[in-house]
């Protein structure tokens, strides 16, 4: 179009080889792409929007835009291959529609000079990105504005940030360059705190105001830690890696108030040269940490950024909502395992401990760490990824060894996840610390790793038990109260092998489900002993079982009690047979004995029947006290040791079954759990005794997922089930 011709849309994708848009005259691109093959002459506008595309594939020129509201929008804007362009005032990426974020794309030696009008927008749906360029870099002119937007908490929460551009201070880009205490630009920014003897001294040194502890830290890799910042009012923002910073909400007034208060959403922006092409190569000193920025406006692949020497396979990164009890949220480890990165311990912005998440989300800082010997680790153009998302992206589970993931739950008030680890089997691995392992970083709160040669670990890659073997759970900074320790093991059952579960403090233990769930309740008090780091392990043992003597073994539940019933062979040694009981699988007592017979089956009647899991095993004493035992067995008497039975699981429909049996009469309550540790869901009813069953209803907005089933009885939670909601219609 040429002259004064006003607001002449697209009425379809269209291409043209040069356009002349002369003074005061418009082309509205609207829902379609436009490709431009030659040159834009004039100085009249495009008018974008958020759904709209343009492709320069010539020499363009200097292109402007109507900045009128969202006409200076573009949806995707593409440079091809040997093309440019020049902004001749502000275009903003589109953050995302809900589908897909924007993009900017540089291809091969095309090249964009901004004039410091770019601007990668952020929203609560995603985050605007640009596509992979040249690995030279060199592709992007001038400086860029990108934005990251931090949702609306519950609570208030630290997060790991980093920069994406360089060339402003710390106070130009977080704090607006605004006067302390001051909110010119509502929605951005936030406030910066930090503890001085004075209000004075604070503000001097570029903070907002005091605070009891700083709310801004950098990481120190000569320690391994995070170091308070005594001066902000000219730190270049791009001199550190990245930032632990405490948000509170945006800059308004009433941000100070109890840290579980709501806090608003803001975003956070910075405004400088890109970072762009391959980045130099970090080395990692062996036996430390160091802290990693994504320095892409985009997201990462994790799995194509390259590492090498000792650096360990595994990223830590900071996830605002596994809160916990401290309520400022906790490490995620994401481990590569396979093909795929996996996080431990899940929850909070992630499906659960297992899921396989590989990206990287732009403006995260990242933590690595080298073993054994010193590493490198490089992040390359090539590691951009597609998608964005509000802290990181998870997916569905995937793990390709034996395994066993252990969960921490504080029960105060609600179930909640806190920490986690992961073990996984392998005789490939080996049994001492070395860069197959990540070491544990430690939380505000909870810490729960696992202690190998003196090395607290989050992942703990370790040879299958032959024989005895113990892993040492490593757990600290627990509060007075109740927690629940959850092992979820998978494919670990190996032919004359059982593990459990040891509470050193209480003496007790249980029997590790080795192919599934095993919950364990425990309490911390005012005994010193409760909270010792020390206080839980796993240990596996062989079966003591020689099957030329013991051919099979059962305990069957009959009205005079419990029948325990073993078959033997090669009887010439044996003298007599000790039946044992245990109530949890470790600590056996003999409860009677029974001599040698000449037929080969034999008989025992426990008459002790009260509601409880009951395991029993057969000692056998020769003539020359030589002992040997059977194979553990288990049965199940009353109330306390009922099986549910949920059908259809998965749920396929609005409804699911609920059968109960050898129910006393009384209250029952049945709740459901995301896997945040959220209850979505509780229904209280009193039945009768007996058989029973109950038709439970999907709660209205329960989205398809993996949940956690439990069943109180009498107050005490009696049975814990996972629940999948696969389709509701």
């Amino acid at each position: 179009p040429t002259g004064n011709i006003p607001y002449p849309m697209l009425s379809a994708s269209s291409s043209a080889n040069d356009i002349n848009l002369q003074v005061n005259s418009s082309l509205n691109i609207g829902a379609h792409t436009l490709t431009v093959n030659g040159l834009v002459s004039g100085t009249g506008n495009f008018i974008g929007s958020f759904a709209s595309s343009l492709t320069m594939n010539g020499n363009a020129g200097t292109i402007y835009f109507d900045n009128n509201s969202t006409n200076n929008y573009l949806k995707n804007f593409t440079i091809s291959n040997g093309a440019s362009a020049i902004l001749g005032n502000e275009l903003n990426i589109t953050a995302c529609d809900e589908h897909v974020e924007g993009v900017l794309t540089v291809s091969g030696s095309g090249v964009l000079t901004t004039g410091g009008f770019l601007v990668m927008k952020s929203n609560e749906y995603g985050t605007a990105r640009i596509a992979q360029g040249s690995a030279a870099g060199g592709y992007i002119s001038g400086d860029v504005t990108v934005e990251r937007y931090i949702p609306q908490n519950s609570s208030k929460a630290w997060r790991m940030l980093a920069t994406n551009t360089s060339g402003q201070t710390i106070k130009e880009a977080w704090q607006e360059n605004q006067p302390v205490l001051a909110n010119g630009n509502p929605g951005y920014g936030i406030m910066i705190t930090n503890k001085f003897p004075t209000l004075a001294e604070a503000q001097t040194a570029g903070f907002d105001t005091l605070s009891p502890s700083p709310s801004i830290y950098s990481f120190n890799s000569a320690i391994g830690n995070w170091s308070v910042l005594a001066s902000i009012s000219s730190k270049l923002f791009a001199s550190e890696e990245g930032y632990f910073v405490f948000i509170r909400g945006d800059r308004r007034a009433g941000q100070f108030v109890a840290g579980s208060a709501p806090v608003s959403a803001t975003t956070l922006r910075s405004k400088g040269t890109i970072y762009q092409g391959d980045q130099p190569v970090k080395n990692v000193t062996a036996g430390k940490y160091a802290l990693l920025r994504n320095p892409y406006a985009s997201a990462l692949d994790m799995r194509n950024i390259s590492i090498g020497g000792g650096t360990v396979n595994a990223f830590q990164v900071w996830d605002p909502k596994l809160t916990g009890t401290a309520g400022n949220g906790a490490y995620q480890t994401l481990t590569r395992v396979g093909s795929d990165y996996v996080v431990t311990p899940g929850g909070g912005s992630y499906l659960s401990s297992g899921s396989v998440v590989n990206t990287i989300e732009s403006g995260a800082g990242l933590l690595v760490q080298a073993t054994g010997s010193d590493g490198t680790v490089q992040i390359l153009e090539s590691s951009k990824a597609s998608g964005s998302n509000l802290v990181f992206r998870p997916s569905s589970p995937q793990i390709d060894s034996r395994k066993i993931i252990t969960n921490l739950y504080a029960d105060n008030h609600t179930h909640s996840l806190v920490d986690g680890n992961m073990i996984l089997f392998n005789d490939a691995h080996n049994n001492g610390v070395d860069k197959e392992d990540v070491r544990k970083l430690v939380n505000m709160g909870e810490t729960f790793g696992i202690l190998k040669s003196n090395t607290e670990l989050v992942v703990e890659r370790r040879t299958v038990p032959s024989g005895e073997d113990t892993v040492q759970l490593s757990i600290r900074n627990l509060k007075r109260m109740n927690y629940t320790l959850e092992f979820i093991a998978d494919n670990l059952d190996m032919p004359g092998m059982y593990g459990y579960i040891e509470d050193k403090y209480t003496g007790t233990g249980s029997l590790l489900n080795q192919s599934g769930n095993t919950s364990f309740n425990f309490s911390v008090n005012t005994d010193p002993a409760s909270v010792a780091a020390d206080r839980f392990r796993i240990v596996f043992k062989p079966f003591s079982v020689l099957p030329v003597t013991f051919i099979d073994i059962k305990a069957i539940k009959e009205n005079t009690g419990i029948k325990v019933q073993w078959k033997t062979a090669n009887e010439d040694n044996d003298a007599a047979y000790h039946v044992e009981r245990s109530l949890n699988g470790i600590n056996f007592n003999s409860i009677g004995f029974v001599n040698k017979s000449s037929q080969p089956l034999y008989n025992f009647i426990d008459t002790y029947a009260k509601a409880g899991i009951y395991y029993y095993r057969v000692r056998s004493v020769g003539n020359d006290s030589r002992v040997q035992y059977s194979k553990v067995v288990k049965v199940i008497v009353g109330a306390q040791g009922f099986e549910i039975q949920v059908s259809p699981n998965p749920v396929k429909g609005n409804f699911f079954n609920i059968h109960l049996s050898e129910q006393k009469a009384g209250k029952c309550e049945m709740l459901i759990y995301n896997t945040i540790g959220e209850q979505v869901y509780k229904k209280a009813i009193t039945h009768t005794g007996g058989v029973f069953n109950q038709q439970v209803t999907v709660p209205v907005g329960l989205l398809p997922g993996v949940y956690k089933l439990q069943i109180i009885l009498q107050g005490n939670i009696i049975k814990v089930q996972k629940l999948v909601i696969d389709q509701i219609r």
